[in-house]
């Protein structure tokens, strides 16, 4: 498949492309318990803009009546983790070097895709700065958002390609940066991202920023009932 542009005529982009990941089983669903507990991770690493130690996710587990064992297992399933067991990044938050830059609070960390800082945001307490270079010429993106919404970027002709992937791109982090943040990029314009993806033979849809905040709402929509 090649890029698409457009969703059939009875069906929002947004609405289609989210009708798409449910079709291939990309809809991450990680239960009330654990919800809770990812959001307080990606506070506690926007408010201190630091590795969370182990004793401190213990802690939070404490807080949120969650057994250490069930919540280590989760998070590490689904974090980045250092020498010592520190969370490093979570679920699209971090700490390690990726392109797309994430300002919250004075501190700055990175998100693993572009699609990442606007599933995040509304789970944070306060607004955001994004930055990321468009990979076919270098060109830099700036978006202001917060947990209402996106409120500016640059250039107004800014858009987020968002691959489909194939089934099993949740089985593992591996998965999910191979088969889906690793193609996941905000472009300064619609003819960057068709020319960057032509011929790669992939489901790509290049969505606004606000659309792309909107499918952020419906992916992590369970998520969200948790704040």
């Amino acid at each position: 498949m090649t890029v698409a542009t457009s969703a059939p005529p009875t069906t929002s982009l947004v609405d289609h492309v989210w009708q798409r990941f449910q079709d291939v089983g990309f809809t991450p669903e990680f239960g009330p318990q654990n919800s809770k507990l990812l959001i307080r991770l990606y506070r506690e690493l926007a408010a201190a803009g630091r590795p969370i130690t182990r004793d401190e996710v213990d802690a939070i587990a404490d807080d949120l009546g969650i057994e250490h064992a069930d919540a280590r297992e989760f998070v590490e399933g689904v974090s980045e983790l250092g020498n010592d067991g520190e969370v490093r990044g979570t679920v699209g938050l971090t700490l390690n070097d990726y392109p797309h830059i994430f300002r919250v609070g004075g501190n700055e960390l990175r998100n693993w895709c572009a699609l990442d800082p606007l599933l995040i945001t509304p789970a944070l307490t306060e607004p955001v700065e994004i930055e990321s270079p468009d990979p076919a010429n270098g060109q830099l993106i700036n978006i202001s958002a917060d947990a209402s919404g996106v409120d500016d970027y640059s250039p107004d002709s800014t858009v987020v390609s968002i691959v489909v992937p194939e089934p099993g791109a949740t089985d593992s982090l591996s998965a999910v940066w191979t088969m889906f943040c690793h193609h996941v990029h905000f472009f300064a314009d619609r003819d960057s991202g068709e020319g960057y993806f032509k011929d790669r033979g992939m489901e790509v849809y290049l969505l606004t920023v606000d659309e792309a905040f909107e499918l952020g709402r419906k992916t992590f929509g369970p998520l969200y009932e948790q704040l």
